[in-house]
């Protein structure tokens, strides 16, 4: 049978069950009057409603945690809020309408895709839903059926004296799966497609998760049953599933009459018309009210996010007509992002400076981000300054810009409050270090580590002597083009030398010149976060300097900080303890020289880390916000490749080179 043929055989299927089913309620309830069914209706007591209701927000809640648990399989992180909101209403419409996999699918791909999952990834997220639901079904099916004896009514052409080989079936089935998910840890293929199988954990979870789930929804009928069903739960249960059963396989929306029918004909010693009426009362219940919230919470949603595109349009359109999209960083601009940065300072601020990035402002001007381009990604560099509405507005507006130029958007280096933005964006956190400082209120070097105060007082002893040259007086700038030799040449365009910026850069900040015997042996930027801190940046020593040149140039710095009044110094970002020591991390060994201030002054991000440790005592975690985990080598790749070309890249504070 061709696919031709299913297509059309399929709908007539399911009008033909619907159809029967139709015949079976009127043959069930000819003999009584509508009034029956009304007066049934007003027997239900308030409790019994109330008991249901409860029952069926218990069952809608139990029911999202396949969507949580798919999410976490997937790897992927959404707020809860939302994940519980789309799944909501995704069961809201696929109970009623039928063909799950379509319809709750199709609700999932609005959702989810506007919070920046792939095609790919819902599809992934509906398919483990369904499987954990059929996980479910079958697990406490199985059970009911095989250790509750059966004493129901045949059905029409089929005979329901025994069914504990079904349940035996369905159990093995359950049993198989866990066994192939704990045996096999390579992921299945079938026909070019490849499965990674989850966890043994969330393999467990599915079948406890779809076990708890499946009796708390047949529990919902139960305290509506009339008072002359005899029928104990687990009686009840065997009649919910097989019911259940059937109207899915008849594919009518929501097993309309199919669901009642069974019920009538395997509950034969009630009242019809009692029964009846608390059938509807259950669908009542269990379908309808949901699905209008559902309808209800979709119109709130889509009014919602017509209004953001609203306001995106207009602010496409401004940028068109004023000039307030991403632009090139002209002496304009770049005043701008200084009044900015002055206004709302963070770690990597001075950076927006270095005119090697296109810069995005809020259409208040009041907030900026900027950002670098590489071959697959838009890499925005560090925390956003500005205020925390304008921040989140720009986020998005950037992630547009990458959807418009068909890469992934990328934020390094963002802190804890930048995060929450890229989470609302969809992008996956990932912490790739903390950004260390030392405070120094009653700094010494004795305070440091042993290695270090010696270090210190060893090459003060030959003649080792720190200048610190405000930014007046950055004028002149060839002892240190002495110093960065050939590696100071400038490249084309707005590309960056090799080593330091432009001089138009060096220039807005302090330097630190480290001297033996009148000789530049090092050199480092000095640029202010806030009136009372500063960042060491853009290191450089000289190829034949002394080995401890690197501890005595930050205790010198510290020293001198401590003197004039600064509160506290950054030291740059450092590397998380689990890449540092980790031999086994190709991609931090392959790109670390690119992420990590100071990295090419060691031989491992293992030794970096524990320089800086021995200088920093506040640390707070940095992140990399990006679409998709398994694009991380693609991405480190363009930050690699961005940081070679400008010679700032995105290394969060460290843009030296050997020349």
């Amino acid at each position: 049978m061709n696919r031709k043929t299913i297509k059309w055989i399929s709908p007539l299927f399911a009008l033909a069950i619907f159809l029967l089913a139709l015949w079976t309620l009127n043959r069930a309830l000819g003999a009584y009057r509508f009034a029956d069914i009304l007066r049934q209706l007003a027997l239900m007591s308030p409790a019994m409603i109330a008991g249901a209701v409860a029952l069926t927000v218990a069952s809608y809640l139990l029911e999202t945690g396949y969507d949580h648990l798919a999410l976490h399989y997937l790897g992927r992180k959404l707020p809860p809020a939302r994940i519980t909101f789309a799944s909501f209403i995704s069961y809201a419409f696929s109970h009623n309408i039928g063909f799950s996999l379509l319809t709750g699918g199709s609700v999932r791909y609005r959702m989810y895709s506007s919070w920046g999952l792939s095609a790919d990834q819902i599809a992934c997220v509906t398919a483990f839903a369904a499987f954990s639901f059929i996980l479910g079904l079958l697990s406490i099916g199985g059970l009911i059926l095989l250790f509750t004896p059966t004493d129901l009514p045949d059905l029409p052409y089929f005979s329901l004296d025994s069914l504990w080989p079904i349940g035996a079936l369905a159990l093995a089935a359950v049993a198989g799966y866990l066994l192939l998910v704990l045996c096999r840890r390579r992921a299945l293929r079938l026909r070019g497609w490849q499965l990674a199988l989850p966890a043994p954990r969330q393999a467990l979870l599915q079948i406890l998760l779809g076990s708890t789930e499946w009796t708390v929804t047949a529990s919902v009928l139960y305290p509506l049953l009339p008072e002359g069903a005899d029928l104990s739960l687990l009686l009840y249960l065997q009649v919910y599933l097989l019911a259940q059963l059937v109207a899915m396989f008849s594919h009518v929306p929501g097993g309309l009459g199919v669901f009642e029918s069974v019920f009538l004909l395997l509950v034969p010693g009630v009242s019809a018309p009692a029964l009846f009426g608390s059938l509807l009362i259950y669908r009542a219940i269990y379908y309808l009210l949901p699905l209008v919230l559902g309808i209800m919470l979709l119109t709130i949603f889509e009014t919602l996010q017509h209004g953001k595109r609203f306001r995106r349009a207009g602010a496409a359109l401004g940028d068109w007509l004023i000039g307030s999209g991403p632009v090139l960083p002209d002496a304009g601009a770049l005043a701008l992002a200084q009044r900015i940065i002055d206004r709302y300072p963070t770690s990597f601020g001075h950076l927006f400076l270095l005119a090697d990035k296109r810069l995005l402002f809020s259409p208040e001007l009041n907030a900026c981000l900027a950002f670098a381009c590489g071959e697959h990604s838009l890499i925005v560099l560090g925390d956003m300054p500005g205020p925390a509405a304008q921040r989140r507005e720009l986020a998005w507006r950037f992630r547009e810009i990458c959807d418009r130029e068909g890469k992934w958007p990328v934020f390094f280096a963002i802190g804890r409050d930048d995060r929450a933005h890229c989470l609302e964006l969809g992008l996956s956190p990932l912490p790739i270090g903390d950004d260390a400082s030392l405070p120094l209120s009653g700094f010494s070097v004795e305070s440091l580590d042993a290695h270090i105060s010696q270090a210190y007082q060893d090459l003060r002893q030959t003649g080792c002597d720190l200048e610190v040259l405000p930014a007046a007086k950055t004028t002149d700038l060839a002892p240190i083009r002495h110093l960065l030799g050939e590696g100071h040449r400038q490249a084309a365009g707005n590309r960056f030398v090799q080593g330091w910026p432009k001089a138009d850069f060096v220039r807005r900040f302090p330097v630190a010149i480290l001297r033996q015997n009148n000789r530049i042996v090092a050199c480092a930027l000095l640029p202010a976060i806030s009136g009372q801190e500063r960042i060491v940046d853009f290191v450089h020593c000289a190829p034949d300097a002394p080995k401890e040149t690197l501890p005595f140039l930050f205790c010198a710095i510290c020293l001198w900080g401590s003197r004039t009044g600064i509160t506290r110094l950054h030291l740059g970002m450092m590397p998380r303890a689990e890449a540092a020591d980790d031999p086994l991390s190709p991609a931090w060994r392959q790109f670390g020289a690119h992420l990590f201030p100071h990295a090419e002054h060691f031989a491992s991000l293992a030794e970096l880390r524990d320089f800086k440790e021995k200088f920093s005592q506040d640390r707070s975690p940095r992140y990399l916000a990006c679409p998709d985990v398994l694009a991380l080598p693609e991405i480190l790749a363009d930050i690699a490749r961005v940081g070679g070309k400008n010679g700032s890249g995105c290394r969060a504070g460290i843009h030296t080179g050997e020349g």
